[in-house]
């Protein structure tokens, strides 16, 4: 990672006070707090772009075909040696 930013983010208030510039927010007082944040580098904006690539439906489909054919195939399979059973029962 690169060097670190100084960020203020705004948190609850242990008193209840609310001090500028961060007011209150839903009803809670909040308080700014400075954290220390790495800088992104080129390298993880790059990642991170990637890992942001639109949605592939094609994709997505193959991974519910593949996940939903095993449960349908042992669905039907059971059903068919339940089938077998009852009729081998009733004899």
């Amino acid at each position: 990672m690169g060097a670190a930013q100084l960020v203020i983010v705004c948190v609850p208030s242990a008193d209840g006070v609310p001090v500028a510039p961060c007011s209150t927010f839903n009803g809670q007082a909040l308080q700014p707090t400075v954290i220390e944040q790495p800088a992104l580098t080129a390298s993880t904006v790059a990642r991170i772009e990637d890992a942001a690539k639109p949605f592939d439906y094609q994709e997505a489909a193959g991974f519910w075909a593949l996940s939903i054919a095993p449960v349908l195939g042992l669905y039907l399979a059971g059903l068919a040696v339940g089938s077998i059973i009852k009729t081998v029962g009733d004899a």
